[in-house]
């Protein structure tokens, strides 16, 4: 029971005492005034009729008389008369009720009053004594009428008194449920700041709690920093802040066996003369011709779908983007960047460039060979000359073009005879139990033949179906929960075009929202969107906890500098690329980052599972450091 429901109610308690105390001490001295004053009352009228009855010549019959006429005229319970041998002479009594008064108050404050008697004589002889009680209906009525009145008046202001009560405490309250706020908020990493407290007793604790709060915050903040600086020194050029060419090459060796691969072209930009530029004009300006390569390099690809760029050597940058027309894309990007570097591109070679197309499951030296070939054919070409080699022309390869209309057929078969499948591929846990499966959309072709999601999804991108790929794989994901009650759960991956589209996530909550139990269910999103769009975000993961969705991170690779802002917006799980995995058993440096990955994302309670695990010794090193899970073919079960 909370402090304020206890302080309450001891008021409460404190308050009804009161008020029978209050009430029982007015009825109490009520009742005493009250008897006092009939005692003195009754004795007064019996001196009264006395001295009215005692005449020289007053009889028996004369006193009957006199009695009958002052019970008939006044307010009386009873008179009597008393002779001197104590025989009742003349008895009057009233037979009133009282009508007002309940009975039970009448018994409980009961009116005892003394009778009222005095001598009654004839001349120097007495005849007897008088006897008289008043009549105590109306007293009766009177105090419990004072009672009532009594009871009312101490309850409106005890109820008055406890609502500036309720007032007062939520003014205590209020620092209070600050300081535990600030203290629940801490083990989640969310850092909340607010006025101090203008409680005497309380700003002490609540400025030590604040004081705690900030310094928390400025040591995770600082190891993230020096998370997001061991990534810079591991995976980026030190002059140019790009890509180094380990990083380079292993980000698209996986975007060619990625099921999701955006990209569509490569090229590989080559500064000449680079050594001659250092002798003529110092080392200086050709680091910062390097430099301005790199950023206006950056600049231009970036404009692509996710594009990027990388150091291959000391002249060599590699860009790898999404556009449907290559040459022109490129053509642009050349003339911009001699622009944007100020070199006379038509007097003097500085640049050579070389470009090929990409395709799914390609080796990544199929296709650096494909580039460098047209890099040296750039070479002879002179006068920043550029020349492209294409797949098709290169490897004599056919089946990928020449099937582009068929994929398109194919496609729009399928949505037409909803021959989508799902196929479902583990993520254990480290000590072998299964987590959830991760689902992947095939389409079912004749002859029960299942065409996997990277044959197609390139495809679908062209065709500007894909959010309703992303659609249909949440909803048989979700039929798949329904249907076998023994499915562990099954995380589903939707795309940035369907988060980011309020039409498409109104479809989603009609779908979510007619489910009863989603608890098995999982939802992946892009690593971008969190940095992106917090509060997108933020909502949307409130809205599916609400039915107890899991939300998570798939392909994290770049935000370690945001691993409080990832708890903050409520994610579950974090699900880190294979391209920080890689290389454990390789570098210690690598190492080291992931380590600190690990144990900030458990210090504010996040789930960390780790991709594209292939070898015995990736599961080695994934189990020493500490991650709740594994996903990738190296896992028994993954091809099943």
């Amino acid at each position: 029971m909370s402090i304020k429901k206890q302080l309450f109610l001891a008021m409460i308690f404190i308050s009804i005492f009161a008020l029978i105390g209050s009430v029982f001490s007015s009825t109490y001295n009520s009742r005493l005034y009250l008897v006092e004053q009939l005692h003195q009352k009754n004795q007064d009228n019996a001196n009264a009729l006395a001295i009215s009855l005692s005449q020289p010549e007053n009889d028996f019959v004369k006193i009957k008389l006199a009695v009958s006429a002052q019970f008939d005229t006044g307010n009386y319970e009873k008179i009597w008369f008393k002779d001197n041998r104590g025989e009742i002479v003349v008895e009057k009594k009233s037979s009133e009720i009282i009508n007002s008064a309940p009975d039970w108050f009448i018994h409980a404050i009961l009116l005892e009053v003394p009778v009222g008697q005095s001598k009654v004589t004839a001349g120097w002889k007495q005849l007897g004594t008088i006897y008289l009680v008043s009549q105590k209906k109306y007293a009766y009525e009177a105090l419990w009428k004072s009672t009532v009145d009594s009871f009312w008046i101490s309850f409106l202001s005890i109820a008055i008194g406890l609502v500036l009560a309720e007032i007062l405490i939520n003014k205590i309250k209020n620092p209070i449920e600050q300081i535990v706020d600030h203290l629940k908020n801490i083990p989640e990493k969310k850092f909340i700041e607010s006025p101090s407290t203008k409680v005497v007793e309380l700003r002490g604790l609540y400025e030590a709690v604040s004081a705690t709060s900030r310094q928390l915050k400025k040591v995770f903040e600082d190891e993230e920093k020096q998370l997001e600086a061991l990534k810079q020194k591991l995976n980026y050029d030190e002059l140019t802040g790009s890509m180094n060419r380990d990083f380079v090459l292993s980000k698209l060796k996986e975007n060619l066996n990625d099921d999701e691969i955006k990209y569509n072209g490569c090229a590989i930009f080559r500064l000449l003369n680079l050594a001659e530029i250092n002798q003529q004009k110092g080392r200086k300006y050709g680091d910062l011709l390097l430099k301005e390569m790199a950023r206006a390099l950056e600049g231009y690809v970036s404009t692509t779908k996710m594009g990027y760029v990388g150091r291959l050597s000391n002249t060599d940058f590699l860009a790898v983007f999404a556009n449907e027309d290559l040459e022109h894309f490129v053509e642009f990007v050349k003339d911009g960047l001699l622009h944007e570097l100020g070199i006379d591109y038509q007097e003097k070679e500085y640049l050579a460039i070389g470009v090929s197309d990409l395709c799914h499951g390609e080796q990544v030296g199929k296709v650096l060979s494909r580039v460098d070939i047209a890099l040296a054919e750039a070479e002879i070409v002179g006068k920043n000359g550029l020349c492209f080699k294409y797949r098709k022309t290169f490897q004599e390869d056919h089946e990928y073009l020449n099937n582009v209309r068929d994929y398109f057929n194919l496609i729009n078969q399928a949505f037409a005879e909803k021959s989508f499948k799902l196929s479902f591929y583990p993520l254990n846990s480290i000590s072998g139990e299964l987590v959830h499966f991760e689902a992947a959309l095939q389409i079912s072709m004749v002859g029960g033949v299942l065409l996997p999601a990277s044959k197609f999804l390139p495809i679908a991108e062209r065709m500007g179906v894909r959010e309703r790929l992303d659609l249909i794989a949440l909803e048989l994901a979700i039929d798949a929960l329904n249907n076998d009650a023994n499915l562990t759960g099954v995380a589903v991956n939707l795309s940035h075009s369907v988060l980011l589209d309020s039409s498409l996530m109104a479809f989603v909550r009609k779908i979510m929202g007619k489910q009863k139990l989603l608890s098995r269910l999982s939802i992946d999103i892009p690593e971008f969107l969190v940095h992106q769009h917090p509060a997108l975000i933020s909502e949307l993961t409130a809205y599916l906890h609400k039915l107890n969705v899991r939300v998570g991170i798939k392909h994290f690779r770049d935000c370690l500098n945001e691993i409080t802002i990832i708890k903050s917006i409520g994610l579950d799980y974090i699900k880190v690329d294979r391209l920080l995995i890689r290389n454990l058993s390789k570098q210690d440096d690598a190492k080291v980052m992931v380590q600190g990955l690990v144990d900030l994302a458990h210090q504010v309670g996040l789930m960390l599972y780790a991709e594209g695990i292939e070898t015995e010794a990736e599961i080695a090193h994934v189990k020493m450091l500490n991650f709740d899970g594994m996903v990738g073919k190296g896992i028994i079960g993954f091809n099943n």
